[in-house]
């Protein structure tokens, strides 16, 4: 009996470390029953650009991509130092992949940053912390961006879970994937 191939997700992040890491969770998330492909674009501006998203979603189709994951943090506002809005950058995300030839996606927005996740399992309440890569700089001078898989590895998953509401999206995508 011929085993059908695993569903394919394209992910698509500010940057290659989010990437990285997203793809880490989808792995231990789904039990590894499905396979990923990341990109991280350069940039949140890069995320906003129809041109640039439509060539990004292609590229991930044309690689056998059957799912569309879009994950972008909700950030601050450099001004008033307060959340963006939650549903104008899922306006802006979705405008942005008006071309998209993936029709299965979600739009993941972790709160403030997806590095709040990583925090999960040293904080009660990990989506208040403001600038949570700082907050992971401070409970290690030598982290880097780059180190975010390698948390991503190892954190609790029912941490993340529990003290996360922005992460519950992504399990329920993989979760009606897989």
């Amino acid at each position: 009996m011929k085993h059908s191939p695993k569903p394919k997700i394209g992910i698509i992040t500010e940057d290659k470390t989010d990437a990285d890491c997203v793809k880490i969770l989808v792995k231990r998330i789904s039990n590894d029953r499905v396979v990923s492909k990341g990109m991280g674009v350069g940039g949140g501006g890069n995320m906003f650009n129809v041109k640039k998203m439509t060539r990004f979603t292609q590229s991930l189709f044309a690689a056998g991509c059957t799912h569309l994951l879009v994950v972008h943090d909700l950030d601050r506002n450099r001004t008033t130092n307060e959340l963006n809005d939650e549903k104008q950058l899922r306006v802006r995300l979705e405008n942005a992949l008006i071309h998209n030839p993936i029709t299965r996606k979600t739009i993941i927005v972790p709160i403030e940053e997806l590095e709040a996740w990583l925090l999960s399992d040293q904080y009660p309440h990990p989506q208040t912390i403001s600038n949570p890569k700082n907050e992971l700089r401070k409970l290690n001078c030598n982290y880097r961006t780059s180190d975010n898989a390698k948390i991503a590895g190892k954190i609790n998953i029912d941490d993340i879970t529990q003290k996360c509401p922005s992460f519950i999206p992504l399990q329920e995508f993989l979760k009606s994937i897989a």
